[in-house]
């Protein structure tokens, strides 16, 4: 016979043992259950290859090109800066970002030189141009606006934006040309002709 300190609680053990035993049999169940399919994820929007977005608290214009701009976009970008521009009062500023800007096709030169020609029509006062690490974007816009307005460089938009809120100087504001002058009747680069005085008459002798 077992002493009273040493009896084993039967009941006890085999209820431990059944815990046990259905624990086992509910992770092998779960091991045997095929997976969920997981969820498919949603597919992003697509993402616009130009933007025109207006900041009118700031009286600013943002114009992001990127990729290659055939008619088709340049036509696109023409009209959604014509839109915006009603938008603005005289006097905004543009920055104009063509850091992923890959290429412009020739028949689209002619539009996005008219959408340059429509800022300064509109009365733009400055434009910093972001050209980040493609200097190629750089030389293209360059040719597109050259003879319009001078633009400042920069390598991002924060750069550009800062520049915008410093103040640059007046020299690097862009203005419209100036009107060509009046005609006078004159050939150019010919100066006027003032009358001489008579010769005077010789006393005969």
């Amino acid at each position: 016979m077992r002493g009273p300190g040493k009896q084993v609680d039967i009941d006890a053990l085999r209820a431990v043992l059944l815990r046990a035993s259905a624990l086992l049999e509910g992770r092998l169940a779960a091991a045997q259950r095929p997976p969920l399919p997981r969820a498919k994820p949603r597919p992003r929007p697509p993402v616009k290859p130009n933007t025109v977005e207006v900041l009118l608290d700031a009286n600013r214009l943002h114009c992001t090109l990127r990729g290659f701009v055939d008619v088709a976009e340049g036509e696109a970008i023409l009209l959604d800066i014509q839109q915006a521009l009603v938008r603005l009062r005289p006097g905004f500023d543009v920055v104009a970002d063509v850091s992923r800007l890959g290429g412009v096709a020739p028949a689209a030169f002619p539009l996005l030189r008219r959408a340059a020609t429509a800022f300064v029509e509109g009365g733009m006062r400055r434009l910093v141009r972001v050209v980040g690490a493609a200097p190629g974007a750089a030389a293209i816009v360059a040719r597109v606006t050259e003879g319009l307005f001078e633009a400042r460089v920069a390598t991002s938009v924060m750069e550009a934006e800062r520049l915008l809120d410093s103040h640059l100087s007046e020299k690097e504001t862009a203005a419209p040309p100036s009107p060509p002058a009046p005609p006078t009747g004159r050939r150019r680069g010919e100066r006027r002709r003032e009358s001489a005085p008579a010769p005077a008459a010789k006393g005969r002798r």
